[in-house]
């Protein structure tokens, strides 16, 4: 089996289109979302909060997590089965037939799709030996999405986190503290704009301490799909198939619709390119030119003027 992949990012970026993207390969699994909470249950793992940190020392969680995808699971299956039942090795007819069974499961590369998972990504790299890709999207798409939704974000989970608030968000501390205080619908441009920053200057420091992670952007998967995501293929060993570029084509070509209905948080096949840009139609000048202010100097790292 190749490596494990991890799809992340913020919330309401993409990831799920990318992720199923790539799970068109034949030889991609998918799995959506075991950080999310509404998921322990089938990953048969538990955190503490959405969007949590792993501290490393988590080998319990981490085993179980290896074993809901795949990794390891089937070998271990396997040896423990070899040792209990010696006609195994007595019957070579048995031996191939279990053999076949293993290097066909184990074959499957997985693909774990996780917003949640963004701050313990570097974690999950290491200990499940993965590739990873991160989404990234425009600040004013982000906010206009979670406007459109009326997701609210609570600033909790990241405050009663003590060492993700005193390492990697401590810059970000006391504007946390008073978005929580406030209350995100105080302002919800602020509230969401606060969530953008964070979430993106951490996918900055990850981008300066892993050039071998692969980052694209929303907007240049919209724009160009089928030679972004060839690239993506590449960058991760995968063959883009005729039916990986038609699955792409579907779900992005000018026929589809621009927007997804009102509420509808997973509406996949739209028309991407159209889409790009469908916040300067619902955000008043007014409310870009704060979104702007409020995300500068993080955005500019991702964005140019000609962006906005």
């Amino acid at each position: 089996m190749s490596q494990p992949i991890l799809v992340t990012g913020i919330y309401r970026s993409g990831s799920t289109w990318l992720g199923q993207m790539l799970a068109e390969s034949e030889h991609i699994k998918y799995y959506g979302e075991p950080f999310n909470p509404i998921n322990h249950k089938v990953y048969g793992i538990s955190l503490p909060s959405p969007f949590y940190q792993l501290s490393g020392n988590e080998d319990i969680l981490i085993t179980k997590l290896k074993n809901a995808i795949g990794i390891d699971k089937n070998l271990n299956t396997f040896l423990s089965r070899l040792s209990l039942n010696h006609g195994l090795l007595n019957n070579s007819a048995k031996t191939y037939r279990y053999l076949n069974a293993l290097f066909r499961c184990s074959s499957f590369i997985p693909l774990i799709k996780d917003p949640f998972a963004l701050f313990s990504a570097e974690i999950l790299a290491e200990k499940l030996n993965s590739d990873v890709v991160i989404i990234i999207r425009h600040p004013a798409a982000f906010v206009h999405s979670v406007k459109r939704m009326n997701w609210v974000f609570n600033f909790s989970w990241l405050l009663d986190q003590r060492s993700l608030m005193k390492g990697i968000l401590l810059p970000f501390e006391d504007e946390i503290n008073q978005r929580k205080r406030e209350g995100y619908y105080s302002s919800i441009i602020k509230s969401a704009c606060l969530v953008w920053k964070v979430f993106h200057y951490v996918i900055s420091h990850y981008h300066n301490r892993h050039s071998n992670w692969v980052y694209v952007r929303h907007e240049d998967l919209s724009n160009d799909p089928i030679n972004q995501f060839e690239l993506i293929y590449k960058l991760l060993g995968l063959t883009m198939t005729d039916r990986v570029v038609q699955a792409i084509q579907r779900s992005s070509n000018k026929q589809n619709i621009v927007e997804a209905p009102a509420r509808e948080a997973f509406a996949l096949n739209r028309n991407s390119k159209a889409n790009i840009k469908t916040w300067k139609k619902h955000l008043s000048e007014a409310e870009i030119e704060e979104i702007r202010k409020l995300t500068t100097p993080i955005s500019k790292a991702w964005y140019s003027e000609a962006d906005w």
